[in-house]
Parts: structure tokens; C-alpha cells; sequence
């Protein structure tokens, strides 16, 4: 930890066949703390510019010249809530990889000349996404949101939203980024975490040496923990307005599928790690043995899969809230039928509420987290990295010693917290949506590009 309020966590392996190192900066900020309106996928443009080159190192591709004559690699992705950095490298490059990777936090230069061409590569991202129904459908609940609130922010971006948009109201694109990084990238958001084959005393003085520059807290931030941000998004509240629900959606698919999707809007879990209420529910709604939800569905020919709970993506679990979705894979037959099959979720659900929380379920969710600790896969370096940097953010408030377990930890019983959020589970307060090619088929980023090329010819 560090007195600015940045914090890394170092890990050191003595396994001599590793020879790769590998390190992640997790920061704070991601799209919900775009500026709505006028320059929205903002954080996700900033990512894509901060490899743009250094004060210490230049080059556009410098770092990624160095990784790649060396057994690496780097790359970056923006969620709703926090940007993740990372990179591998041969283990005998870890400093000078890391010291790059620090210049990123430091002094970047952000160089406007290099403006276009990630504005037409995070264009090429978003139309890439249109492929996707799970992406699409996202944006469609954002859609829904309440005016102003942060799901309604367009986080992906793209020429309209980075370029049109800004110049629209006046707004010059290179000043907010540039006021965007100076305001949230400071050493209270940043989180890191190393993995290598040095001794910790190494790895530490490396990181000392890389790192100590970083811009401390911003003149309105209080403590280490980067708190303002997570508390604007807490106080922004639900996205759904409850006169707005219950909501049903019918959805086009790119792909063949027919789906019915259940959610709820629920109070924010992602900081009740030592109790996961989540993980209780979804063992139950989620469970595929005899007696199962499953098991009548696929008996009545309805359904094949059934899925339930919380995403760990952001947009899905913040602080703000968490969205508890059913997800049931629909056969041709059951399409029809899916009236039943929801119906059926929420007599489940009224089930489990008459019942309330049994301690024999927490009993088996507790065993079930104990074995996925003992017997999980071994991490990949580069994957093991992403997540711990993230672990270590105060809004999820992990006590440090629970840091490498708190996924598979789930030690203390809170049955008032299950009954609360089995209360808010009501048909009332759900959005339905059903994505089915009965509806017809939405078109890809393919057929779309094909359309507009054709009208291009027309003209």
C-alpha cells in the first residue's frame, strides 16, 4: 500500500517451469462515468488512447514492440464500473514491461494525431457487437432506463457519439479526455497486481521504482479508497422506475434461438462476499437435479437449459445494483408455451418465499465453495492478475486476508438479506424479455455494412 493510496498485491511463484510474468492495473472509472450527452464511450476511448505512447517511451508501439520480441503481449477492456490493463512478458523483461505499462498512469501523452484511428477502431469494436444478442439486448435494458441515470449511457461509443456528438454541443473531444484521465486516473482508483518468478522483495522494488510517480487523489477526494465516484453511481439509485415494470420485450436474434429471460432489479450485492446471498438463490433456481425447475420444464417439453443469478460483469453487479436474471433456453414447442414456463419461475419463486431460507441450503452452498477452492483449475498468469486487481477495489470491500478466496468463501448465513431479496422477486417488478428468430432475424455488423455499401453505390 501506498502512502498516495494506490495498493498492489505481488505474487511469486517458485515453479521454475513458469516463464512468463505477468501484471494488471485495474482502475476505479469505466463507462457509467461518461459525460452523458455529449461524449459517451468516453472511458473506452481513453483506454484505447493511453497506448498511444509515453513521456518515457514515446513510440505509438513501443510497449507492444517490446512485448512481442519478448514472448508477450498486452491488450485492455472497459466495463461500467472499472478499466483493466494488462499485460505478459518472458519473465527476464518483467521491470522494463512494467515500467511501460506504470507510464500509462504517469505521463501519457495522449497524442491527438493518433485521434482518428482509435476513433475508427472503436467504430469497428461497436459494429463487431451488433453480432451479439447478449450485447444487444444490453443495450436495449439501457435503453429502458430512467432519463439520466447511468445504464442509459451508450459505454461502447462510436463515430457518432465521439465525434458527431461532441461537435454538436460545442464540445472539443481531445479537452474531456484529457479532463476525464486527470480526474479519475489518480494513484486512490488504481489497483495492481504482479505475478512472477523474482522474490517478493524484488517484485516490490520494481513496483516502487515504476509506480512512484502516480497522481495522488484529486483535490476533491477524500481518503485512499477513490470513494466519490462509487458514490455518485450508489446514489444514481435503480435504473428501472418502479411505475415502468412489470416490462415485456420481444426481441429479433442474429442467431437461431429462442429464449425467455426474467429479471429483477436488486439492491447491490457486489460487497457481500462473506454472506452471497446471490449464490443461495441461484443454487436453488439455478439447480438442475430432480425437483428442479429444469426437470419440470424439460418433462413438459418447454425447455432444454435453464440458467440463474448475477453476471460479475459490472453492468449487471455495481453499486447501484444487481440484476437477477432466469434465463431458460426454449424448445421450438416450448416457444409457444413460454407463458408456462414463467409462470412456473414464479411459483418457484412463491415456493421459496412460504418456505424461507433453509440453513441445510447454505450448508451445501458452503460445501459447493469449499470444493470449487480445493479442486479448481490452475489459473493462466495473465487471467490470474486481471482478476486479483480487480479484488482488491474498496467498493467491494474484501478484507485483505480473504483477497485470493473470497470467490469460493461464503462463511456467514444471512437468511434476512435472502428474505428481502426473494421479497423484491414479484411478477410485478420483473422485465420479461423473449429473443426468438419466430420474431425474425436482426441483422449482424455484416449485413449491415453490406446495406450501407449498397446505398453508397446507389448515391
Amino acid at each position: 500500500s501506498f502512502t498516495s493510496g494506490f495498493e498492489a498485491l505481488l505474487v511469486s511463484t517458485d515453479d521454475e517451469k513458469k516463464n512468463k510474468a505477468a501484471a494488471a492495473v485495474t482502475v476505479g472509472v469505466g463507462s457509467f462515468s461518461d459525460p452523458a450527452g455529449r461524449c459517451e464511450g468516453l472511458a473506452h476511448y481513453l483506454e484505447h488512447m493511453l497506448f498511444m505512447g509515453s513521456a518515457r517511451y514515446p513510440g505509438e508501439d513501443e510497449m507492444e514492440n517490446f512485448l512481442s520480441k519478448n514472448g508477450g503481449y498486452s491488450n485492455a477492456f472497459t466495463e461500467s464500473a472499472h478499466t483493466c490493463y494488462y499485460l505478459e512478458v518472458n519473465k527476464a523483461e518483467l521491470h522494463t514491461a512494467l515500467d511501460m505499462l506504470a507510464q500509462f498512469f504517469v505521463a501519457p501523452l495522449l497524442k491527438t494525431d493518433s485521434a482518428e484511428r482509435e476513433v475508427n477502431a472503436i467504430d469497428s469494436e461497436f459494429r463487431l457487437t451488433q453480432n451479439s444478442d447478449t450485447s444487444r439486448v444490453a443495450q436495449l435494458f439501457a435503453h429502458f432506463a430512467r432519463s439520466g441515470h447511468p445504464f442509459r449511457i451508450f459505454g461502447w461509443g462510436n463515430r457518432q457519439s465521439l465525434v458527431e456528438a461532441p461537435k454538436k454541443v460545442g464540445v472539443d473531444i481531445n479537452q474531456e479526455l484529457r479532463a476525464f484521465y486527470d480526474t479519475h486516473y489518480r494513484a486512490p482508483r488504481l489497483r495492481l497486481c504482479v505475478y512472477g518468478v523474482e522474490s517478493l522483495d524484488a517484485l516490490e522494488e520494481a513496483v516502487l521504482a515504476s509506480f512512484d510517480g502516480l497522481p495522488g487523489a484529486a483535490p476533491t477526494e477524500v481518503g485512499a479508497g477513490g470513494g466519490p465516484q462509487d458514490a455518485l453511481l450508489a446514489a444514481a439509485g435503480r435504473p428501472f422506475a418502479e411505475a415502468d415494470l412489470p416490462k415485456l420485450l420481444r426481441v429479433r436474434p442474429v442467431k437461431d434461438t429462442h429464449k425467455v429471460c426474467i429479471s429483477w432489479q436488486l439492491p447491490p450485492i457486489q460487497h457481500l462476499y462473506r454472506t452471497k446471498p446471490v449464490h443461495y438463490l441461484q443454487h436453488l433456481v439455478g439447480h438442475e437435479g430432480a425437483g428442479s425447475l429444469l426437470s419440470w420444464l424439460k418433462r413438459q417439453g418447454i425447455a432444454t437449459q435453464l440458467m440463474a443469478g448475477v453476471s460479475t460483469d459490472d453492468f449487471e453487479s455495481n453499486s447501484m445494483c444487481c440484476i437477477f436474471t432466469v434465463d431458460i433456453v426454449l424448445t421450438v414447442k416450448g416457444l409457444e408455451r413460454w407463458p408456462d414456463a414463467v409462470h412456473a419461475v414464479f411459483l418457484y419463486l412463491d415456493m421459496m418465499r412460504r418456505e424461507g431460507p433453509q440453513p441445510w441450503v447454505h450448508e451445501e452452498v458452503v460445501l459447493t465453495d469449499d470444493m470449487g477452492w480445493r479442486f479448481q483449475e490452475e489459473y493462466n498468469p495473465t487471467d490470474y492478475v486481471q482478476y486479483l486487481s480487480r479484488q482488491l477495489h474498496p467498493e467491494l470491500k474484501i478484507e485483505r486476508q480473504h483477497v485470493l478466496r473470497s470467490a469460493y468463501m461464503t462463511p456467514d448465513w444471512d437468511p434476512e438479506t435472502i428474505t428481502a431479496l426473494l421479497g423484491e422477486m414479484l411478477p410485478e417488478r420483473c422485465i420479461i424479455d423473449i429473443l426468438s428468430s419466430a420474431y425474425g432475424r436482426a441483422k449482424g455488423a455484416k449485413a449491415e455494412e453490406e446495406e450501407e455499401q449498397e446505398q453508397e453505390q446507389e448515391e
